[in-house]
């Protein structure tokens, strides 16, 4: 393959955004999905009563931006943004060649921290694959995508996104497989702990009364550290991507975090599982349960706690440690089988002695999972019936 560069802003236009969401604008009970600069949920943080952004016949893809986080998403449905995000209209409609194109811009746009990154996003060239005749470009005399008329290879990028696809798919089947995940099917037990969660009893319990909260043993800058693949122990920043690890350092391992604790962005209210030991970069607190906790509790609980900050704007003063920790969770309580509270007199938990449901939140996220893997296994065997089908054609 010949590669050459070719100007990121001669595949898309920006858009004026004229009006910025905030989260008290969202509603799970509104229509259009909103974007944020956060890079989990493909950048979907709520939805909106109306777009502001139409996909239609005329307008059928968008991608969005988020400027803090360098986040890039595809959207094919009408949506509204909050601050902070740009919205890039691109001039070729294909969704392979699309994840293509930002996959490579994301590589090339330097990493500034939670800086904004548009004015150097915007100035990238992209090293993408040209087409070529016996090993000589072809030219495009209008000069379409390059000031010298070199062409890019879109076939060659939809396919080579094709290809990583149906890898994926196959290694996911393989997966599923080799963890008898492909048997979704929800117990008795399953479908009672469902139908039981809208008539729990819900109380509120201050977050440090259910965690330990304190600072991280040490801080270590970005700057000022290797960051390596799998070298060393995870780094855990203020990241809301791949459990916030950053990637893996090697420092003085007296400065690790205890494993099995959970680790806050104190200006992005992300929260994370950290099952293994961990050093952690600025703005970060860790939190560590006074109850027996395992994988599904802890999901439990980082669902608890987002619904709690959700409110909150990104960069938000409000998450100094007092604050945090003076927090209301909202968490099913036990009760006897009159459907009573039962109260601890030692006021463990709560001053007037509730005690959370350890076994149910367990219960509960164990058949969330399982109403997930559910649409994950018939998704995975959907596309491979596709491909299969493709093949044989």
């Amino acid at each position: 393959m010949v590669f050459k560069n070719f100007p990121v802003m001669n595949f898309f236009t920006l858009l004026p955004v004229k009006h910025k969401l905030s989260k008290l604008n969202l509603s799970n009970d509104y229509k259009y999905p909103a974007y944020s600069s956060d890079s989990s949920n493909n950048g979907i943080i709520g939805y909106a009563k109306e777009p502001e952004f139409v996909c239609d016949n005329v307008n059928r893809v968008y991608i969005t931006f988020g400027d803090h986080t360098r986040t890039m998403n595809i959207a094919r449905k009408s949506f509204s943004v909050l601050d902070n995000v740009k919205v890039l209209k691109p001039f070729i409609d294909n969704d392979e060649i699309l994840l293509y194109l930002i996959t490579v811009w994301k590589k090339g746009i330097r990493e500034l921290g939670y800086a904004r990154h548009w004015k150097v996003a915007r100035e990238c060239q992209l090293i993408l694959p040209i087409k070529v005749e016996n090993n000589i470009p072809l030219i495009d005399p209008n000069c379409t995508y390059h000031k010298d008329g070199y062409i890019p290879d879109f076939e060659y990028m939809h396919n080579y996104i094709s290809k990583l696809e149906h890898e994926h798919i196959l290694k996911l089947d393989e997966y599923l497989t080799s963890k008898a995940l492909n048997d979704y099917q929800l117990t008795d037990k399953n479908v009672t702990i469902l139908s039981k969660s809208k008539k729990m009893i819900m109380k509120d319990f201050r977050i440090d009364s259910i965690f330990y909260v304190f600072p991280p043993k040490k801080r270590f800058n970005a700057i000022n550290v290797t960051i390596t693949e799998d070298k060393g122990h995870p780094y855990v920043v203020r990241s809301s991507t791949n459990n916030g690890i950053r990637g893996y350092i090697e420092e003085d391992e007296q400065y690790l975090n205890d494993a099995n604790t959970f680790s806050f962005g104190q200006d992005t209210a992300t929260i994370f599982w950290q099952p293994k030991p961990y050093f952690t970069g600025d703005k970060i607190k860790v939190l560590k349960p006074k109850f027996t906790c395992n994988e599904e509790l802890a999901m439990y609980m980082i669902n608890r706690v987002n619904v709690t900050f959700s409110t909150f704007s990104w960069g938000s003063q409000s998450f100094k440690m007092d604050v945090i920790k003076s927090r209301n969770l909202s968490l099913p309580i036990q009760t006897d089988k009159n459907n009573n509270p039962i109260i601890d007199p030692e006021l463990k938990y709560h001053k007037d002695g509730y005690i959370p449901d350890w076994d149910f939140m367990e219960q509960y996220i164990k058949a969330i999972e399982k109403l997930v893997i559910t649409d994950v296994v018939k998704y995975k065997d959907s596309l491979i019936e596709q491909t299969n089908k493709m093949i044989d054609n």
